[in-house]
């Protein structure tokens, strides 16, 4: 395979997975940015619906602590009228305490009034909790409103519903204070699947059934995501989540253009950006693929020119590394020859070298039989130094004679000297045993002496300083004179 078909696999290598990489890496992204989203706006409207909720809890608690209230229970509805005004004051709406048949009293219109004929759902004698009533039109009120209602139980019996309204314009007021993006729709549904409250067109759409797919769904899940069409005909993903309290329901419909540009736009403006680069990748790999393979293909035709013996001229190619071997090969020629002097050259010191080792391996062989030689006489002549000590100390004890004495104390000492002399050889040949023992280093160092002075010149004097107190040593006494 040429230089330039690598060059060309290379780039594949890289630039395949780059993209292939690429495209996961968008795909992937675009999957966890659409789940963000969405995970976003399921949040949005989960806490929609719990602020409705709330809204419903507060007019519940506050109908929960009227219907306790002493003065109702003592039947005071003057003194009950007032607290129930303070009570609803900061919530907005009305208080109704009516019976079976007629309305008691109606915190909207003055004590002793003539009030009109029931306006509010009724409960049985059973009634025991809270209820909350879907959007209704009543007599007597100018908007719309929802009643939650409790019991009033005297004498261990319900006996009247106290009922806590709340319009839908406050409700209104929960989706209008979010500032949702322009194009979104909102709404509140009551149990029946009734808009309450909506954005945008709120007067147009309160009081209309939602569209039956939502109603249908909200009726069966707690919460969800689809596809849909709003009553003004936009196509939306909608998002619901209903209360499983009062069963009320918050729903958020975003265009679905909208959804798709929000995580399709930046994704685009990534894969285009990945694109051209990518593409300036491609463009530069094959300039650079393009310089190397000549550079490469020069070096080929420098070679083939060195091999046959022509003289290199070193093209420059603009890549630094051919263009080194380029200068090598140009230089190379040249070397070549120094080479083979140099070659020559080392070979003859080689030779001479290797001669030299000879010579000391020669010497070296020599002064080892000199050693050995020199141990074999030492030894042969230790023998005869023992006949003869041995000789003359029989002569010691037969001649009696005093004027011998003299004559074999020198003969004893002159074997002693040669006795010393033959360690001192076999020491040289290595073939005497080493006796090791305790020696006296003042002894030995004075008795060495004389051998010491015997070895310097004359115009050297000799002077040895021994401590009185000198420790003794552990070794041979031959090997110590030797050293």
């Amino acid at each position: 395979m040429s230089i330039r078909s690598r060059l060309v696999v290379l780039v594949l290598a890289v630039i395949v997975p780059a993209i292939v990489a690429s495209g996961w890496a968008v795909y992937t992204t675009y999957g966890r940015e659409t789940d963000a989203v969405e995970r976003t706006l399921r949040e949005t409207t989960r806490a929609m619906a719990l602020l409705v909720e709330r809204e419903i809890e507060k007019r519940e608690t506050a109908a929960l602590i009227l219907a306790t209230s002493p003065s109702l229970l003592a039947a005071d509805l003057e003194t009950f009228r007032n607290h129930a005004l303070a009570a609803i004051r900061p919530l907005g709406g009305h208080v109704v305490l009516a019976d079976a048949n007629r309305q008691l009293l109606n915190t909207s219109a003055e004590l002793g009034r003539s009030l009109p004929p029931l306006a509010l759902p009724t409960q049985d004698a059973q009634f025991d909790g809270v209820q909350v009533s879907p959007m209704l039109r009543a007599a007597g009120f100018d908007e719309p409103l929802i009643a939650v209602t409790v019991p009033v139980a005297r004498e261990g019996a319900a006996a009247w519903n106290l009922s806590v309204t709340m319009t839908p314009s406050q409700l209104q007021r929960v989706i209008s204070d979010q500032s949702l993006p322009q194009g979104w729709t909102a709404a509140v549904l009551d149990q029946q699947g009734v808009v309450v409250a909506r954005q945008p067109d709120p007067a147009r759409w309160i009081g209309t059934p939602a569209q039956p797919d939502l109603r249908e769904r909200a009726a069966r899940d707690r919460e969800g995501i689809f596809q849909t069409v709003t009553l003004d005909g936009s196509a939306v993903t909608a998002f619901f989540s209903r209360s499983p309290r009062y069963g009320w329901t918050f729903a958020i419909g975003v265009p679905r253009t909208v959804l798709g540009t929000t995580v399709s736009g930046p994704l685009a403006e990534i894969a285009i950006a990945a694109a051209l680069l990518l593409a300036l990748a491609v463009l530069a790999a094959a300039r650079v693929g393009r310089g190397v393979a000549t550079a490469i293909e020069s070096l080929r035709d420098s070679a083939h020119a060195m091999e046959r013996g022509e003289r290199i001229e070193a093209a420059r190619s603009g890549v630094q590394e051919t263009d080194e071997v380029a200068h090598a090969l140009a230089r190379a020629s040249t070397r070549i020859r120094d080479a083979n002097d140099a070659l020559e050259r080392r070979v003859a010191e080689a030779v001479a070298e290797t001669q030299a080792a000879q010579q000391k391996l020669l010497h070296t062989q020599k002064m080892d039989a000199i050693g050995q030689l020199t141990g074999g006489i030492a030894h042969d002549f230790n023998n005869l130094l023992q006949t003869l000590a041995t000789g003359q100390q029989v002569l010691a004890r037969l001649v009696n004679d005093p004027r011998a004495r003299p004559v074999l104390e020198a003969c004893e000492r002159a074997v002693h000297k040669a006795a010393k002399l033959t360690q001192q050889l076999l020491a040289f040949g290595r073939r005497q045993t080493f006796s090791s023992g305790s020696i006296d280093l003042r002894d030995q160092v004075l008795g060495i002496r004389e051998l010491l002075a015997g070895a310097l010149r004359e115009d050297i004097v000799l002077s040895i300083e021994l401590a009185p107190d000198l420790w003794p040593v552990q070794a041979d006494s031959t090997q110590l004179e030797l050293a």
